[in-house]
């Protein structure tokens, strides 16, 4: 048994310049190793079968194969490139796509990239929610193209082509964000306090004081809201962009049987 994160696959972009971090699971202990560049690592699986290897620095690149093996199996990640990886994350305005974008079909023609990738972490709020409904619109690498460039986010996607632009080498948009999370979710506790979050972090104790957690997991799981497979597919949130394009906004209202639709 041989597996690597998510984030690893096929067209994806690795970061250039400093020691490089993959994981996964095997075999409790197997021993794993990984090769690109004529570069190795090695680690062994521990007893729960999780491992993590470093490679190290990597040089740009247009086009490699990692390979990971562990006991008898083999991953090879083809069509990989080294580059500039960056994060995008944040709420609703990192999170904001190009489909809403008003300048998306003037880009589209041109803005086909092989060397601009783009990662979209799915909206999961607890292990193993990947597996309860169809997330299979996210969690792969993407190239800039007229057929996915509806996905990309449209901050990271503008950035990443400012990059390509001006130094030509293979950039990555890794977007992890989420519309409408607040900042402190996405913090430690200890950070919450230390940046003048004591407020936030004495309403939320009080907030869940008493909760009944295994009520509150049941109805989450059962609330269909909570299961967003494809962020191009609610028609809510076509009307909450205001930059979405009219047509699209207009069917929206008419499906939420809004009086007189929308006009923009």
């Amino acid at each position: 048994m041989l597996e690597l994160a998510k984030i690893f696959g096929d067209h994806m972009v690795l970061q250039r310049g400093t020691p490089l971090a993959v994981w996964g699971r095997a075999d409790a202990g197997a021993r794993v190793e990984l090769e690109i560049q004529g570069k190795r690592a090695a680690t062994t699986a521990g007893a729960d079968g999780c491992w993590r290897a470093e490679l190290p620095p990597l040089q740009t690149s247009f086009a490699e194969t990692l390979t990971v093996t562990a006991g008898g199996s083999t991953r090879t990640l083809r069509d990989v490139q080294v580059g500039e990886v960056w994060l995008a994350g944040g709420q609703s305005n990192m999170e904001y796509m190009m489909y809403f974008d008003l300048d998306a079909e003037s880009e589209r023609p041109a803005c086909a990239d092989d060397a601009l990738r783009f990662y979209d972490v799915p909206e999961i709020a607890y292990p193993g929610q990947d597996a309860e409904a169809d997330y299979a619109a996210y969690g792969f690498w993407r190239k800039a193209g007229a057929q996915d460039l509806d996905y990309f986010s449209a901050v990271g996607y503008y950035f990443a082509r400012a990059l390509r632009r001006r130094y030509g080498i293979p950039v990555g948009i890794v977007g992890c964000n989420w519309g409408g999370t607040p900042a402190c979710a996405w913090m430690s506790e200890q950070a919450v306090a230390k940046g003048g979050g004591q407020a936030y972090l004495d309403e939320y104790t009080a907030a869940v004081r008493g909760l009944d957690v295994q009520a509150y997991d049941r109805a989450f799981r059962a609330d269909p809201a909570n299961y967003r497979t494809d962020l191009l597919a609610g028609p809510v949130l076509n009307m909450m962009h205001a930059g979405a394009r009219p047509a699209d906004m207009a069917a929206a209202a008419a499906r939420l049987g809004l009086a007189g639709g929308w006009t923009p």
